[in-house]
């Protein structure tokens, strides 16, 4: 049986009529379903994007191109605002990077989502510390050792930081607790 092209094609907008039909008599709840599948789908697509910007982040900062590391850590966190990943790892690359304050700022937003996040502490304060704003990289660097107690990396910071204020007895202090802490953290024994 042959079909003529004009009566395939009346049959195709025969079925599309009715396809279009049927999306117009959805209900209130199908709809609202539908269209909270379609936001997943998207919200699904973008964290993908994010995980692949924050990859790329990583390889480009495992190669000390920091820059480029926090373009690709900044792209992370548009497609995905909650992923505490990337700004960390955008706050370290600023620091690794010499941008202290473009650090602090992004380590601020990172505490505001998860204010018991001790390496965010620690490396704000060594955003501050690299501003040379010493009272506030003390206060971050015991906020750290207090939600971390066995981060050696926080008492040798917190004690160098000592040290740069000629408090040798604190500094003292702080380095022998790194190495009780971690006894193999050659840093600490750098006094």
């Amino acid at each position: 049986m042959k079909l003529k092209k004009s009566t395939i094609l009346s049959i195709v907008l025969f079925f599309s009529m009715g396809v279009y039909a049927q999306l117009e008599d959805l209900t209130p709840a199908e709809i609202a379903y539908r269209d909270s599948i379609a936001k997943l789908n998207s919200q699904n697509d973008a964290i993908a994007k994010s995980q692949e910007a924050y990859n790329k982040g990583i390889q480009l900062f495992g190669e000390k191109n920091y820059k480029g590391a926090i373009e690709q850590f900044s792209t992370s966190v548009k497609l995905d605002p909650k992923f505490t990943g990337a700004y960390y790892n955008k706050g370290v690359a600023e620091n690794e990077a010499e941008l202290y304050s473009e650090a602090s700022k992004t380590l601020n937003e990172l505490i505001n989502i998860d204010p018991n996040y001790s390496k965010a502490y620690f490396q704000r304060g060594r955003a501050f510390q690299g501003q040379s704003d010493y009272l506030n990289a003390e206060k971050d660097y015991e906020k750290s050792i207090q939600i971390d107690p066995k981060s050696a990396k926080a008492y040798y910071n917190y004690g160098t930081l000592r040290f740069l204020q000629a408090d040798y007895n604190g500094a003292i202090k702080y380095f022998t607790k790194a190495i009780e802490l971690d006894p193999n953290y050659a840093f600490a024994y750098n006094v």
